[in-house]
């Protein structure tokens, strides 16, 4: 149901409960009953609600949702979905790109995929919400699936402190930590650890830590349409000290070394912009036709066309400058 070829969903609802979704702004869990057909397949016992802080302010005509299934029932071993309604990328390609880089690197990110979306109210007239995303939800199936084991589940968002500045939980793994903090930098994460923003954004946002019951502490990435936005010449390692959580990836010299390597070998493979730049063309030329259908979408097709040329640029470049910072501290470090 989360496959890179697309997908197509559509749902039934009440007319009065669908325009509650739309225009109760507030940040509530109440759901409504829904019949969903998703790729041909029907489901009559779904419930769906509206989902997202800031999002219900920016956009009332295409709402981000979230899908649930009955607990005995889940759907293709998925509890719940969340529907994105991309209003916060215009080139629609940002979070996609940026789970399957974390993927890629060993962390949990959840899976993503591009699905056509359309809405029927019970006067038999179809219309179309337009193209989202539709990704796994962050839960106790989904960290099953992934650990073998539910655990402890908990989510940090929009803070301006150390989450992390009374200790460090001991059972972090490592090796993914190193791929998290990897990623986040070379692909520019203004929602992440290493955010380059300052002053009124708040930074350590939306992130999932998953602590198993024999310990071990897991990051996991939320919500990640804020990549590829930072200043593209900004350095993987100016970030590093500000909390207790990446300060040892800047201090002990093995940790640095390992974190450099990564962050090459990232920049080299697949961010480089022989990887990354296939990537977006065939992704951006799939999706390409629901675009231009897209009545709801929040961006013209000439600024979808101007976003989407940026990133090309900026990958270009962060590639440069991410090789270039990491070969240079590479050969510092062995100089010492």
């Amino acid at each position: 149901v989360l496959t890179e070829r697309g997908h197509s969903c559509e749902m039934e609802i009440d007319g009065a409960a669908w325009h509650r979704i739309l225009h109760d702004l507030a940040p509530r869990e109440e759901y409504a009953r829904c019949t969903l057909r998703y790729d041909g397949e029907t489901r009559d016992d779904v419930e769906v609600r509206r989902r997202g802080e800031a999002s219900r302010l920016l956009c009332t005509e295409k709402p981000n949702l979230k899908l649930r299934f009955p607990r005995a029932r889940p759907f293709h071993g998925l509890r719940d979905l969340a529907l994105d309604g991309l209003e916060m990328d215009p080139t629609q390609l940002v979070e996609r790109l940026s789970y399957d880089l974390y993927r890629e690197q060993g962390v949990a990110a959840p899976r993503i995929a591009h699905v056509r979306v359309t809405l029927r109210t019970g006067t038999g007239a179809e219309s179309l919400l337009g193209l989202y995303c539709v990704e796994e939800s962050i839960d106790d199936e989904f960290s099953s699936d992934r650990f073998g084991s539910e655990g402890r589940l908990e989510r940090i968002r929009a803070t301006f402190e150390d989450p992390f500045a009374n200790g460090v939980p001991k059972g972090m793994v490592r090796e993914e930590l190193l791929g998290f903090l990897a990623v986040e930098a070379v692909t520019g994460q203004a929602d992440g650890f290493l955010a380059e923003f300052e002053g009124l954004r708040p930074w350590f946002n939306n992130t999932w830590f998953l602590t198993e019951s024999s310990g071990r502490v897991h990051a996991i990435p939320w919500d990640r349409d804020s990549g590829f936005l930072s200043d593209a010449g900004w350095s993987v390692l100016r970030k590093l000290g500000r909390s207790k959580l990446t300060r040892p990836f800047s201090e002990d010299p093995e940790l640095r070394k390992a974190y450099l390597e990564r962050c090459l070998a990232l920049a080299e493979g697949p961010c480089s912009p022989t990887v990354l730049l296939e990537r977006v063309e065939r992704i951006g030329a799939q999706i390409r036709p629901f675009i231009e259908e897209d009545t709801r979408r929040g961006y013209s097709l000439d600024e979808v066309d101007q976003a989407t040329s940026r990133l090309q640029t900026w990958i270009v470049r962060r590639a440069e400058v991410v090789c270039q910072e990491c070969r240079d501290s590479l050969h510092q470090e062995e100089r010492r």
